[in-house]
């Protein structure tokens, strides 16, 4: 499945859930992406609000991106909507296939309210979305690239990987980086207490 084919996917977990990125999401992830320090822990660009709309649009139908927000579970924010439980969003890029006939992909979180960071949240999904990668998507090797700075994310996928290496680049955004390959191995507490439904 692609991303296109995942629009319609949720996931829930114990405290989170994973929807997909959807036009009305778009606002309040462009204010996410004003802040200076979410750009440069995430090695990311400025853009437009208008640019953040295409960018949602170009993500929705490209097959190789499979891109969620994370929300607050519901029983962690009663009675609050979808758009005031978002804290961040999770992503695969799937690369190429491998000779076994899997893929590879590169993952990457971000928890973007600064209250819910170091909560447990970052971990739980990106164990949802490996779990969801390797059982649906047939993906064997995750990996992540991190900027050096990113001294709480390198802690996080340090749990999952079986190398890890410093490399240096040419970008401007993000000139030393972290590159951390996982392989992909589901146990029973990625999906125990996940559900998944259309929406």
């Amino acid at each position: 499945m692609t991303m296109k084919e995942n629009f319609s996917l949720s996931l829930v977990g114990e405290k989170i859930e994973l929807v997909p990125y959807r036009k009305k999401f778009v606002p309040r992830y462009h204010e996410w992406m004003e802040d200076d320090y979410i750009l440069q822990m995430t090695a990311s660009e400025r853009l437009s609000l208008e640019e953040e709309y295409e960018m949602q649009q170009s993500w929705k139908d490209d097959p190789s991106k499979c891109t969620f927000i994370v929300l607050q579970s519901e029983s962690a924010a009663p009675g609050k909507s979808e758009f005031q439980r978002m804290v961040g969003d999770v992503n695969l890029f799937i690369g190429r296939s491998l000779e076994n006939g899997s893929c590879s992909s590169e993952i990457n979180v971000m928890i973007a309210e600064s209250n819910l960071r170091r909560c447990g949240l970052g971990r739980e999904a990106v164990e949802m979305l490996m779990w969801y990668g390797h059982v649906h998507l047939n993906i064997s090797t995750f990996f992540a690239k991190i900027s050096k700075e990113n001294q709480a994310s390198i802690r996080l996928f340090e749990r999952y990987a079986i190398n890890c290496s410093f490399i240096f680049t040419e970008s401007f955004i993000a000139p030393l980086y972290a590159v951390l390959v996982m392989n992909s191995k589901p146990s029973s507490r990625h999906s125990k207490n996940m559900s998944m439904f259309s929406r």
